[in-house]
């Protein structure tokens, strides 16, 4: 009786640890959030975009994907304002706003005329994503994200994906008006030799590999 006693108070400090850290995190959340909508009615906008991807790292809450839609938008950007918003529609399955709604429905209308849309699959994160679309080159580091979604204009495009330590992928794609071109860039570990530098404190030493 006294072992299952203690293996229930076991349990018991976890589950409150677990929900003060995650009550903690949902204030450092809030706190940059907020800070984020303070430099939004700055005309701040890099910060503001900084300030709530911060807070979605922190707690993936479906608002602060709404704040970032609308923070690359009035930055201009309105190829990420679309991503953003189409990420915020398909998370927030039960009442998503309207205005994120309509947002979404006015920049596809838009940015369909001249491009088409591309969804990116990546494995492993982290590495080097490069689009290449005529001459222009587009660069993107990937943090942490399995799929990457670019409105890329039409034609052809070349897709690039890279990472230390593991191979390099190639991809051309055709981008059409309309439809959602899927490219998976799944990279494999790079192989070769390479050279091994030993250093021993001890002189005549034997070194077993």
């Amino acid at each position: 009786m006294t072992a299952r006693l203690a293996a229930l108070s076991v349990v018991f400090a976890v589950t409150l640890f677990s929900a003060q850290g995650f009550a903690q995190g949902v204030r450092e959340a809030e706190i940059e959030f907020n800070r984020g909508e303070l430099l939004l009615e700055m005309k701040d906008y890099p910060r503001a975009i900084f300030a709530f991807k911060k807070a979605y790292s922190i707690v993936p809450d479906n608002r602060y994907l709404a704040s970032l839609a609308k923070a690359f938008l009035r930055k201009g950007d309105r190829e990420k304002a679309l991503v953003y918003a189409e990420l915020y529609i398909e998370r927030e399955t039960r009442a998503p706003k309207q205005k994120v709604l309509d947002l979404a429905t006015k920049l596809q209308e838009e940015l369909s005329e001249k491009s088409g849309r591309v969804e990116i699959h990546l494995f492993p994160p982290g590495g080097k994503l490069t689009v290449m679309v005529g001459d222009k080159k587009l660069e993107t580091t990937v943090v942490d994200l399995h799929r990457v979604v670019r409105w890329l204009p039409l034609g052809e495009a070349t897709i690039v994906y890279e990472k230390d330590s593991f191979g390099l992928r190639k991809f051309d794609v055709s981008v059409t008006r309309g439809e959602t071109a899927e490219v998976e860039l799944f990279l494999d570990k790079a192989e070769g030799q390479g050279e091994l530098v030993v250093d021993s404190s001890v002189q005549d030493s034997t070194v077993y590999i």
